[in-house]
């Protein structure tokens, strides 16, 4: 087992914590970088469940399987942040909408949306033992 491995390992040894409450947060990242931009906008629940859930119910025009993949990890990515020792790993989270720019979004701006999203309904809102 690598370190990485062995500290992931760790971390989810922890046990995982599960949201309060049922909330829903629109989120917008826009950024501009000299001529050009980023922007995404997402729509995303995050609620109670026992386990770790990712519904879709957005449609994508373009790209729709690597910008979901850049969605899941956003969430996760802020899952696995430290909420000060406890982690969040129980939740169904839930892409509702999206608003895509055919030339400003890429997968990279739905990932900062969805950190950003989920750091919002994470806050507050975790049951701790």
């Amino acid at each position: 087992m690598g370190v990485f491995d062995e500290w992931l390992a760790r971390k989810l040894k922890r046990g995982g914590n599960t949201l309060r409450e049922h909330r829903t947060v629109e989120e917008e990242f826009s950024r501009c970088y000299g001529p050009r931009s980023a922007f995404a906008f997402i729509v995303l629940t995050g609620e109670p469940c026992e386990t770790f859930e990712y519904c879709i119910e957005a449609n994508w025009p373009i790209d729709a399987e690597r910008s979901e993949r850049a969605v899941l990890d956003g969430i996760l990515d802020e899952l696995l942040t430290d909420y000060s020792g406890y982690l969040v790993t129980n939740g169904r989270f839930t892409l509702h909408a999206i608003k895509y720019h055919h030339v400003d979004s890429s997968p990279a701006a739905f990932y900062q949306a969805a950190r950003a999203a989920v750091k919002k309904i994470v806050a507050d809102n975790v049951v701790r033992p």
